[in-house]
């Protein structure tokens, strides 16, 4: 029987002290942690749509066609679980709490596009009278939306059919292939052919040439044949020194080619150019406050002097000193 000397101390007992809203806190979580599953399995799969994050907002951007059963984040979060979730907590805490630089970039990309469109790079697509085979273009870094930026939204600007103009940033000859039967067969219909270069190759082409990109002009048509309409494009450098000279040796209607006569007002602030009965009457015509801008843009003030302080007074008279009798 071991005695008080080899018996073994008892360790005291721990008390546990229970915390306050403990259970509370486990359920709260849990509650959290099953709406943050729902939410991710929504986003994940697509289905939320309209999205309660971007309707708030938007619930004028209206999608239509093709996209109309498309969720926001299908399209603009990109089609990775991830970063559709990650997408909704950013534009929830947005909407929730008004954070001025928790908007981010909404562009689509590539491979939201592609998640949908799986084929587009491996068949040649024909339409409107124009073939296009995707493949060529997306491995140059080209954005689905350069070309179809006017999709999935009703409210899009009116210019919805594809543009030589933007076309031709890539068909230069020198990026890719420029030859006409490349891409175009057939005879498009009037609605398809009434895009930008159609306005500026009609039967008014010659009013209508110059509303076109310049720097496309020059893929088809050499430098040169602007000069046998149009003095040499883009002007001088001191071209605003000599344009008046130009303007009256090669007549104002070589002008009227290109500009609208109110493009002389934006300067010149006065009739241009001067009228036969001018003279007679220009120092009624400008106030003398507008002296400075109206009429030193273009004349020194050794001009006035020629005729105001050599020529008052014609004959004699004029050789008298000022304020001799």
């Amino acid at each position: 029987m071991p005695n008080k000397e080899t018996q073994p101390a008892r360790e005291p007992a721990v008390r546990r002290i229970p915390l306050p809203g403990r259970r509370e806190a486990v359920l709260g979580a849990l509650v959290a942690g099953l709406f943050a599953f729902i939410v991710w399995s929504a986003v994940a799969s697509g289905a939320v749509g309209p999205d309660p994050a971007c309707s708030p907002c938007h619930r004028d951007s209206a999608l239509t066609g093709g996209h109309e059963g498309a969720s926001c984040y299908g399209c603009h979060a990109g089609p990775e679980p991830a970063s559709r979730a990650a997408r909704f907590a950013l534009d929830a805490a947005y909407a929730a709490r008004g954070l001025p630089n928790a908007q981010a970039e909404s562009a689509v990309s590539n491979d939201s596009c592609l998640s949908c469109h799986t084929s587009v790079l491996t068949s040649v697509v024909e339409t409107a009278g124009i073939r296009m085979s995707h493949r060529t273009c997306v491995p140059r870094a080209a954005r689905c939306t350069d070309c179809h930026s006017a999709v999935g939204h009703g409210r899009v600007r009116a210019d919805r059919a594809v543009s030589m103009d933007r076309c031709s940033r890539c068909h230069d000859g020198s990026t890719a292939a420029k030859e006409c039967d490349l891409c175009h067969y057939g005879t498009p219909t009037r609605s398809d052919a009434l895009n930008s270069w159609a306005v500026t190759h009609g039967k008014n082409r010659h009013q209508t040439h110059g509303m076109g990109d310049a720097k496309t002009c020059y893929i088809c048509h050499e430098r040169s044949d602007c000069g046998e309409c149009h003095l040499p494009v883009p002007h001088e450098t001191d071209w605003p020194r000599l344009h008046g000279g130009k303007a009256l040796d090669l007549g104002l209607d070589t002008c009227r080619a290109c500009h609208v006569d109110e493009l002389c007002d934006g300067c010149h602030k006065t009739e241009m150019p001067h009228p036969d009965d001018w003279l007679p009457r220009h120092s009624g015509a400008v106030p003398k406050s507008e002296i400075e801008v109206r009429c030193r843009s273009c004349h020194a003030v050794g001009d006035c002097r020629d005729c105001h302080y050599m020529h008052v007074h014609p004959g004699p008279g004029s050789a008298r000193p000022r304020g001799t009798p």
